[in-house]
């Protein structure tokens, strides 16, 4: 033992493997064409980035029991809360096709017999391996070119097409379908991706996909320019023709072109996590970043080829993907006229939903509650599900953990506090902390839950801070202390000591309690 403490050969085989299983993600996949992906990045750069990605998923179980024989294929929700903030900050490629099944789970062997029996009802297939490389034929497409995938992927890709055209034929026009299959086919079998394919397009055609999910596939070009229209608003920037010309091109390529191949991935699993939201979310921030260099191509005189060519050049030139990607989250999807988001992102209005609380919070008990609180957040932040991020019952609060977590979440987010006389108490932020320092225009509020429900907001103007750490606790309050929540002096004693609370203007009335529960969710 002494002596391989010493030469470290077991861990620098450990790093050995585990790199190789980092950098060579793609070995044994047919479909996938590593050779010239590799020529088309920088491979370096890659590859720290696939590292720094890495990080983000330690500790993390992806390797739990299968799902049950026989089962229904579905978005699976409560695997999509548990990762989607892990989603967030990216997923490495050698782990996407275990995220992308946890995300969509199904029987694999039912998946793979039913796609085999529908190929053999197909009979006799169209000749593949001749038919036009652009896959004009499908889903109203003009062109669309190879993003690396091997001959064999792209038969699997027009395989998998032909067969949801000649199976679901209510669909016609589907513009980010065949490049979605394209990139799905990097890490997923071919029955696997038909399978994945099928349920979001299942979702889609709903009312309601996956219960509060935004929608995946938008049908129909109406659809499809209305969404380019949203992003142009959301850049301030609806009046600019040029810009609608180029964001459309960006949605028909699915953002292939510009930005590295590296990061085509970080797209998909976006698109996979939020539907069309995490795309227009990640657009939306890429733009705004590298807006400065772009700003100037729609005052040239140039025609739409030039113009897309310089936007794409600008844009893979100067995007830092961990700025567009920590920015993304923060876009809020709220646009108040009819060219709103909520249209596209469920079919029912916005103003009429409640969102659900993923994670089994001890807390909250009855939907009674859940209406209350949600009806004083602006349903700008009810985008969807509110998910569990900390919780502690009791004793062994981990106060290291609960900063962690709470200085984690780039988003808004919600505090809840059961003291033992079954009082609750919380807070509703509608930034993440490092953005809550000093704030004079913010939603946030701090609320009682129960027994009398009460609320009091931020008053505009006023100077509001947030702050949480190990020594002096969590503290939220506003100049004039109208709205104050003090937690622990000191969080390692949270549990022990009394806790304050101040909840009427000018410190009329303060009341003092022991925390008996206390459960941080993320809005995201």
């Amino acid at each position: 033992m002494g002596a391989c403490c010493q030469t470290n050969q077991p861990l620098e085989k450990y790093d050995t493997i585990a790199n190789m299983k980092l950098e060579q993600w793609y070995i044994g996949n047919d479909f996938f064409d590593g050779f010239t992906f590799n020529r088309n990045i920088q491979l370096d750069e890659n590859n720290s980035f696939q590292k720094f990605l890495r990080q983000g998923w330690k500790g993390k179980d992806l390797h739990t029991s299968p799902p049950p024989r026989n089962c229904i294929a579905s978005f699976n929700t409560k695997n999509h809360a548990d990762l989607n903030y892990s989603i967030q900050k990216g997923v490495p490629n050698y782990l996407i096709r275990e995220v992308v099944l946890k995300l969509v789970t199904f029987d694999d062997d039912l998946a793979r017999n039913n796609y085999g029996e529908i190929l053999e009802c197909l009979e006799p297939l169209p000749d593949f391996v001749n038919l036009p490389a652009t896959l004009e034929p499908f889903f109203g497409r003009r062109d669309l070119n190879n993003v690396f995938l091997t001959s064999i992927g792209i038969v699997s890709c027009k395989r998998i097409l032909h067969t949801i055209k000649m199976t679901m034929t209510e669909i016609k026009v589907c513009i980010l379908l065949p490049r979605v299959t394209q990139l799905m086919l990097w890490f997923l079998k071919e029955h696997e991706v038909f399978q994945v394919i099928q349920v979001l397009l299942n979702e889609s055609k709903g009312t309601q996909m996956c219960e509060k999910y935004s929608l995946h596939f938008p049908f129909g070009l109406e659809k499809f320019k209305e969404i380019a229209r949203i992003i142009c608003k959301h850049l301030e920037q609806e009046d600019n023709k040029k810009l609608r010309i180029v964001i459309k091109d960006v949605m028909y390529n699915f953002l292939v072109g510009y930005i590295s191949p590296s990061f085509y991935s970080i797209v998909l699993m976006y698109f996979l996590a939020d539907g069309m939201g995490g795309f227009i979310r990640f657009v939306v921030s890429l733009f705004k970043l590298c807006w400065p260099g772009i700003n100037p191509c729609f005052s040239s005189e140039c025609s739409r080829e030039e113009l897309i060519f310089k936007v794409r050049e600008i844009c893979k030139n100067t995007s830092d993907i961990a700025s567009i990607m920590k920015n993304a989250y923060k876009v809020v999807l709220d646009i108040p006229d009819n060219n709103s988001v909520s249209s596209i992102s469920s079919g029912e209005d916005l103003t009429l939903y409640t969102p659900i609380f993923d994670g089994a919070s001890k807390i909250i008990e009855n939907p009674e509650e859940i209406q209350a609180l949600c009806s004083y957040i602006p349903q700008k932040y009810l985008k969807h599900n509110i998910s569990l991020r900390f919780s502690i019952h009791k004793t062994g609060f981990e106060s290291q953990k609960f900063v962690d977590a709470f200085t984690g979440i780039i988003g808004p987010s919600i505090l809840l506090i059961e003291t033992y006389k079954k009082k609750v108490v919380g807070i509703f932020l509608d930034k993440s902390i490092e953005d809550m320092e000093d704030i004079e225009d913010s939603d946030s509020c701090l609320f009682v839950l129960r027994p009398d429900f009460k609320v009091f907001n931020h008053i505009k103007g006023e100077k509001f801070r947030v702050s949480v750490d190990l020594k002096n606790g969590f503290i939220v309050s506003d100049s004039n202390k109208d709205m104050c929540l003090m937690v622990g002096a000191g969080l390692s004693n949270a549990f022990t000591a009394e806790s304050k609370t101040f909840c009427s203007p000018k410190l009329a009335k303060s009341e003092e309690f022991l925390i008996y529960d206390l459960e941080l969710f993320e809005l995201a």
